[in-house]
């Protein structure tokens, strides 16, 4: 077994020479090695040839029906860039044993199974640390390791409301509303980069001389977001009310339909701020209400401004009213962040060619900019099972053992349990994964032109 032929690439990024073995797959997990990988680390993703990372399979590539759709999943690819990719099935000695190969070699290795998963493979901590004295372990789970829910599967959009944020979003006297977006995932992915990150600073400056377990539990990772609603239960023992776009302090404050079908958002802090606001709008003789009187007149106000926004260009709003020093911004959509003038000035976007898909922007994971380093991945984000016979010949096998892997199923890139989404989620799928429970009727009519906590969503 000639494991010191393995070789990761070596670059001049912070992280090179670091080595990973990512088992984690969907978002979180993935997150984390996408942002260490744009640091330079080498990261090898490794998947189920039964049962892949189910993320290959959202948001095809134009919707179009092909045979190897696996690798045409957008979501999987922006989330997946620099990384290299191979198929193992851990549940066969064959690939225990190859595992464990690329274990000892390793400085990280990441996973985001419920905790009985590693242990049911016989390749938990300890297992794993006999192998690799000075391993560094992040375990990414819905509720950690530990209690009474350690081994309940988890979605992060089921995770969110149970974080308790999902409790403060919504209109007043209306029901709770999702945001959207499962915030424990890219939290989690974060914060996980963090502590691996952390734990890679004390290995290699000799403050730890061992192992390292990092537990990252995703409904914690996302609970000191909401801080606040829990101080206020403590101090005062009520519960706030849902108040939509409005704001507990300031008024006015929300989105309002521009006359090109976009929005802007408005927020006014204080009372001269809200002079230089009514003035700009030309309401002179409203500029006088403080903040209490504004509070109590804002359904007025808000029509106001409502009938200003709807004359006028989202983008003049915004510029104008920026120049008076009033916090303002367009409700930008996808279009218009790959189109913004001020993150493609600073190269936020940058273009990935991949053998299937073509050329696609993607996005920097790391919201800032080195002057001795550009992040910008030139690695496509890996075809299913692209590299292992690549790291396997690198492993020490021979060309005879890695055709055993294919023979054995240990090894395979031709599945078809996926299932597939278009460019918005397949409900079925969602309704299975516990991402949603029903599905609302279609509006009847036209949202309204001002989002407020009085409206209706």
């Amino acid at each position: 077994m000639a494991v010191e032929k393995f070789q990761f690439e070596v670059g001049s990024l912070p992280l090179s020479g670091v080595r990973i073995v990512d088992l984690s797959w969907a978002y979180a997990g993935p997150s984390a090695t996408r942002t260490l990988a744009e640091l330079g680390a080498s990261v090898i993703k490794i998947e189920s040839p039964r049962r892949p990372d189910g993320a290959r399979a959202l948001i095809q590539d134009r919707n179009e029906s092909h045979p190897d759709y696996w690798n045409r999943g957008l979501y999987f690819a922006e989330k997946n860039l620099g990384k290299r990719a191979m198929t193992l099935d851990l549940t066969k000695s064959l690939g225990i044993d190859a595992f464990l190969r690329l274990i000892r070699m390793a400085d990280v290795v990441i996973e985001s199974f419920t905790p009985r998963v590693m242990e049911n493979f016989g390749l938990g901590f300890e297992r794993l640390v006999g192998e690799q004295p000075h391993l560094i372990m992040a375990s990414l789970s819905g509720y950690g390791e530990t209690g009474p829910r350690r081994n309940r599967p988890a979605y992060g959009s089921a995770l969110e409301p149970e974080a308790g944020i999902t409790f403060g979003t919504g209109y007043l006297g209306g029901p709770p509303v999702k945001t959207g977006l499962a915030y424990t995932d890219p939290i989690s992915g974060v914060l996980a980069a963090g502590a691996i990150l952390h734990a890679l600073y004390e290995k290699f400056t000799g403050l730890r001389d061992g192992p390292l377990f990092i537990d990252l539990a995703e409904r914690e990772a996302v609970l000191p977001f909401v801080g606040e609603a829990l101080a206020e239960y403590q101090i005062e023992g009520k519960l706030p009310n849902r108040i939509g776009n409005r704001h507990r302090m300031f008024a006015p404050q929300g989105c309002y339909e521009c006359l090109d079908d976009g929005w802007v958002a408005i927020t006014v802090r204080d009372d001269d701020e809200w002079r230089i606001l009514a003035q700009a709008i030309g309401i002179d003789g409203l500029g006088l209400m403080e903040m209490e009187e504004r509070r109590e007149r804002v359904d007025e106000i808000d029509s106001h401004i409502a009938e200003y926004c709807v004359t006028r260009d989202r983008f003049e709003v915004m510029e104008s009213l920026q120049e008076l020093g009033i916090p303002v911004g367009v409700v930008q959509d996808g279009r218009d962040l790959l189109s913004d003038p001020q993150l493609n000035a600073r190269s936020f976007f940058y273009s990935v060619d991949h053998p299937v898909t073509g050329e696609r922007r993607y996005h920097r994971f790391i919201g800032s900019s080195f002057e001795e380093w550009s992040m910008q991945s030139t690695k496509h984000a890996p075809l299913l099972d692209e590299h292992t016979d690549q790291i396997l010949a690198e492993l020490g096998y021979s060309v005879s053992e890695i055709e055993e892997f294919r023979f054995t199923g240990v090894s395979g890139n031709e599945i078809a349990s996926l299932g597939r989404s278009g460019p918005t989620l397949d409900l079925e799928w969602l309704l299975e994964q516990g991402g949603v429970s029903a599905m609302d009727e279609p509006l009847g009519s036209r949202i309204p032109s001002v989002r407020q906590s009085g409206s209706s969503p």
